[in-house]
Parts: structure tokens; C-alpha cells; sequence
């Protein structure tokens, strides 16, 4: 574990989401799989119960060590004949509690709100994509690399810099080219956009509580949010046909899902919104490549040029940002939680006034919190 943090911290960010994206690009086929004979609220509920179990059997084994660790410690103080350990242990907790107390209702304000809008966006992606094609659903659904540098600039003030403007146009250019969507408005067309509004505040909420939050805990929370809903949705609407084909491929959407989501949320604790979901458009061009792969679907001239033009849409949007500083494992202790929100460190991202989200765009201004720069390992910090 403390060989893939050491690893993970010296990624660079963009790298580290990539690697997410391909995660939940694995999972889409077997989503497709699933849905075949489990209803789609039964499928999104196994994909999110597996990835909470899995999250949470990694945090319990990493408690379990951290406290055979401290038992060990402790042991060997008192065998060197340490004194006052338990008294000043005592004066410490009860100044971490203040701190516990901010933490917690942050956690839970967090996941909550990241869960939410994860659960309506899946909802409605599975609703559009029984009403209207495949592909225009795909397409709609990526238009959250327009509608979250949009929602960043009317909450910040502060319009997005040309080279990423130019890369949005190319990214939507290529998914419309990949997918070949068609542009008939109708209500399933109207429920996939709906849903690219759902992952664009999954996206927005992920880069604002990535950075202030012990990133394990909060994938675990807004996955438990997302399996609680998506279970008392399959109590309403049913399950459907339950095999094992099914039950199989839902089960493996479940462990992407537990990756991917830890990748995302440490890569968000260093990029903003806008930089993440660019990134995140390469998920259709590698979904492409894996059912080129897998089952063999043609690539046309077509889905070629549009993957390229993706491509070169995330080259143009990142070319000429300013390298990432080394990551460190941000500190676990609850009273470090009030310096973690003051402290100040220098950034490229700069800060309006009254920021919603980070930005990334500008290239001068007040710093950011050092906490941006501070990644965690997949399954705890050590």
C-alpha cells in the first residue's frame, strides 16, 4: 500500500483520471450486459452495493493495521517507561473533537449531495437510453464538457481561457462525429441532456469536497447514498430476470466503480470542474476501443476521426497549463481539519471573492488551499 501511494503521489493528476476514465470505460458493456435481464435501478443498485462493500472492507482493513500499529507503539512506550501518555493522549482528543464534530457534518453534507446527483444522473441516463438511440444518448450525455465550464464561469465571474474553449468545441465536435447522434429533440433526448446536468454537478461537487475531505471516506459516503437510493428504487420498480450472466456483470460494473471513483476523487483533489470532465470525454473513444476489442465492433472512418478529435480536444484544453507540484498525503488527524481550510500555499488556482467551485482558468491571483495538492491512497492515507 505505501509503494502504490508513494507511486500515486508522484502522478500527475491529469494521468491519474485517465486511468479512472478507463476504469468506467470497462464498465459500459457490462452495464449493457446487465440490463438485459436486470431492470436498470436493480443493476445501478448491485454496481453501487459491490463498490460500497469493496471501500469499505479496504478502510476496515486499514483501520485494523493503523490500530495493531498504535497497540504496538503503545506497547513499547510503556515498556521504556514512558509517563503521562494516557493523560496527554486524553488532552488531545478532547481538543480533535471541535474539529471531528466540522469534519463530520462536511462528510456527510458531501456525500449526500455528490450520491444525489450520481443517483439522478444514472437514473436518467438508463431512462434516455430506452427511448432513444444508443448513440444520441452517448453524445447528450457528454455534453457535461459544455454545461460545467458554463455552470463555472455564471458562479465565478470568470469566463474559461480560449485554449479551453477550443478544446470543448473540438471534444463535442468528436462525440457527435464518434457516437453519429442525430439531432431530433424528443423526450429521451431531453432526459439524456437532463442527465448530462446530473454528472456535471457530480463532477462540480466531487472538485469541491475532494480537497477538504479524507478522500476513502468520501467515496465510501456518496457510494453508500447511491446504493441506498438505487436499492429503495429496485423496492419500487422491481428487479427483473436475476442470472447469473447478469448478476456477474453487474457485479464487475461495481468493482470499476470502487477504482474509478477513488482515481477521480484523489485526481480532483488538483484539478478543478472544467479540467476533469475534459478528461473524462476520452471515456467514449476508450469504450470504443474495448468493444473493438472484445466483441469486435467495426471502426469506421468515422468513430476513428471522432476519437481523434477528442483526443486532440484534451491536447488543446491542457496544452501550456502549468506542471502539477508534487502531491502529499494530507494529514488524518481531525484537528488538522481547520488549518487544512485556512491554509494558504501558492497555486495556479486562482480564487474570486465568493468561489463556488475552483477554477483553473486564470493564470494569477490569491492562492488556493495547500490541501488542493494533496492526494490520498485508494483505500486509506497512511
Amino acid at each position: 500500500m505505501k509503494a502504490a501511494t508513494r507511486s500515486l503521489r508522484a502522478a500527475p493528476p491529469p494521468l491519474i483520471l485517465l486511468v479512472s476514465a478507463g476504469f468506467f470505460a470497462s464498465s459500459i458493456l457490462p452495464a449493457q450486459w446487465a440490463v438485459r435481464d436486470l431492470r436498470p435501478a436493480a443493476a445501478v443498485a448491485v454496481r453501487f452495493v459491490v463498490a460500497t462493500v469493496l471501500v469499505g472492507l479496504a478502510l476496515a482493513a486499514v483501520a485494523w493495521r493503523r490500530t495493531a500499529a498504535v497497540g504496538a507503539a503503545a506497547g513499547a512506550e510503556m515498556l521504556a517507561g514512558a509517563s503521562g501518555a494516557a493523560s496527554a493522549g486524553a488532552a488531545a482528543g478532547a481538543g480533535t473533537d471541535g474539529g471531528q464534530k466540522v469534519l463530520t457534518r462536511l462528510l456527510v453534507t458531501g456525500s449526500v449531495l455528490a450520491g444525489g446527483v450520481n443517483t439522478v444522473g444514472f437514473v436518467l441516463q438508463n431512462s434516455a437510453l430506452d427511448r432513444a438511440e444508443a448513440g444520441t444518448v452517448a453524445f447528450l450525455s457528454s455534453m457535461s464538457v459544455v454545461v460545467v465550464p458554463v455552470l463555472l464561469a455564471l458562479a465565478s465571474r470568470h469566463w474559461p481561457a480560449g485554449r479551453r474553449i477550443a478544446g470543448v468545441a473540438l471534444a463535442v465536435a468528436g462525440s457527435f462525429v464518434l457516437t453519429g447522434a442525430e439531432l431530433d429533440l424528443g423526450a429521451g433526448e431531453a432526459l439524456a441532456l437532463l442527465s448530462a446536468v446530473g454528472g456535471s454537478l457530480h463532477v462540480m461537487a466531487t472538485s469541491h469536497f475532494a480537497p477538504l475531505l479524507r478522500g476513502p471516506w468520501f467515496n465510501l459516503g456518496q457510494l453508500g447514498v447511491v446504493a441506498l437510493l438505487a436499492s429503495l428504487a429496485t423496492a419500487v420498480v422491481g428487479v427483473g430476470a436475476v442470472t447469473w450472466p447478469a448478476l456477474l456483470a453487474a457485479g464487475y460494473t461495481g468493482v470499476a466503480q470502487a477504482v474509478g471513483l477513488s482515481l477521480q476523487v484523489m485526481a480532483q483533489r488538483r484539478l478543478d470542474g472544467g479540467q476533469a470532465v475534459m478528461i473524462l470525454t476520452t471515456i467514449p473513444v476508450m469504450t470504443t476501443v474495448a468493444a473493438w476489442l472484445v466483441v469486435g465492433d467495426p471502426l469506421t472512418a468515422a468513430v476513428v476521426g471522432g476519437g481523434v478529435l477528442i483526443v486532440a480536444g484534451v491536447a488543446v484544453s491542457e496544452c501550456g497549463a502549468p506542471p502539477w507540484p508534487p502531491g502529499r498525503i494530507a494529514s488524518s488527524s481531525p484537528a488538522s481539519f481547520p488549518a487544512r481550510l485556512s491554509a494558504r500555499s501558492p497555486s495556479r488556482h486562482p480564487r474570486p471573492p465568493n468561489p463556488v467551485f475552483p477554477l483553473s482558468q486564470p493564470t494569477s491571483g490569491p492562492a488556493a488551499p495547500a490541501a488542493l495538492d494533496a492526494p490520498v491512497a485508494l483505500a486509506g492515507e497512511e
